[in-house]
């Protein structure tokens, strides 16, 4: 993987500048919960563009529907993981008193977590992909030394974006953030298409 790619690619699309300001109004919108299916279609579409080094790679706003479809499923999706989190906190919680710490770690396992359901929801496009755990589980454990690199630096981007968004009296930080997702999703791309790779090899060794 090229990590330094991820950072770069967005530069090369002469139309950048009015893709990511779209996107950080559509970023603003999720304050009302208008945005967050086209946030996360278009967050989709990037990753899928990447694993497939289709061009661009950063789509422009058209079809917003496919974008809004997409979005939509990786809500449920997310959704469908964090409802269990949120119900073993509050029961604990109710039960056994302060739980804060072991709901921070349930926290940050669903976020160690959602990367490679993402990433095996777009290699396949089946639904149910997002809930092949074992599958998952043992990708993750074959590329450890790639995984988890990858989702820390992700979260490293998406914090320091919100940064340096803030330092603009927060006006920046729907803007800032949004670029921080794209590049986050070209790094998932990147992944989903060393997979992609990884399974062509071991086809050629079986056959």
């Amino acid at each position: 993987m090229d990590f330094s790619k991820s950072f770069s690619f967005i530069f090369k699309d002469s139309s950048w500048k009015s893709k990511i300001f779209i996107g950080g109004l559509w970023n603003i919108a999720t304050l009302f919960l208008i945005g967050h299916p086209f946030v996360l279609g278009y967050f989709f579409t990037v990753l899928q563009n990447s694993m497939k080094d289709e061009e661009p790679i950063l789509p422009d706003w058209s079809n917003l529907t496919d974008k809004f479809q997409k979005g939509f499923m990786l809500l449920i999706i997310y959704f469908s993981y964090a409802l269990p989190v949120i119900i073993i906190s509050v029961f604990l919680d109710s039960t056994i008193g302060d739980t804060d710490a072991l709901t921070l770690v349930l926290i940050l396992l669903l976020i160690f977590w959602l990367p490679m359901v993402t990433i095996n929801f777009a290699r396949t496009g089946d639904f149910m992909a997002a809930y092949r755990v074992n599958e998952m589980i043992n990708t993750i454990m074959d590329n450890t030394g790639i995984y988890i690199p990858m989702v820390l630096l992700s979260l490293a981007i998406i914090s320091f974006s919100f940064f340096f968004g803030s330092l603009l009296l927060g006006i920046g930080i729907p803007f800032f953030t949004f670029w921080g997702f794209t590049v986050s999703a070209h790094l998932f791309g990147q992944f989903g298409k060393h997979l992609s790779g990884s399974d062509q090899k071991s086809e050629k060794v079986n056959v």
